[in-house]
């Protein structure tokens, strides 16, 4: 992707102003370490939700699950995924 696409993107289907938009590119180009960190945390959100979804089977309510999990705060997901069991 280039950083006109980048910004086309942030600022297009995200809704940020460009200035919001282009800090984030320059923050992501100087300091490249924390955009993954962003990836292990979604797929970690992710691996606590599937594991949620498998204990509820099909009385699954994914505001309900969001509903609790944010009920316990900041905590972190090893953590969050034993507090909803």
């Amino acid at each position: 992707m280039t950083e006109q696409e980048a910004l086309d993107l942030m600022i297009r289907e995200t809704f940020q102003e460009k200035a919001e938009a282009t800090a984030k590119i320059q923050r992501a180009q100087l300091s490249s370490c924390q955009l993954p960190t962003y990836f292990v945390g979604w797929r970690g959100w992710l691996d606590v939700r599937e594991e949620y979804k498998k204990r509820k089977g099909a009385g699954f309510n994914l505001t309900e699950f969001h509903d609790a999990a944010l009920k316990e705060s900041a905590v972190p997901l090893p953590v969050l995924g034993q507090l909803l069991r």
